[in-house]
């Protein structure tokens, strides 16, 4: 089932394919391919939606939120690139 939230409230969606995949890069490549409907995040289809490549087909339709980590050695915090990078994903996605 897919969960998502629109203008209703959030509802599921039974999901019939022949196709499954375990990452979310395996979606992507299936839709760039033509392959069927995948849900995927905003930020990874953003530059394709925006091209043309893929379609919104619900546009109204949104994820739920899900936590999401980001993991490092603190000793290379100190690094300017990661340090970036850190501060880049944290103004994007939140703390």
């Amino acid at each position: 089932q897919w969960r998502m939230t629109g203008p209703e409230g959030e509802v599921l969606v039974d999901v019939d394919g022949s196709m499954v995949a375990n990452t979310s890069a395996g979606l992507y490549q299936a839709a760039r391919a033509g392959m069927g409907v995948v849900m995927l995040p905003d930020a990874l289809v953003q530059r394709d939606l925006k091209d043309g490549r893929l379609v919104a087909l619900l546009p109204d339709y949104h994820l739920p939120r899900r936590p999401m980590n980001l993991l490092y050695v603190q000793d290379r915090y100190r690094l300017p690139k990661l340090r970036s990078f850190v501060e880049f994903a944290t103004a994007l996605w939140g703390r």
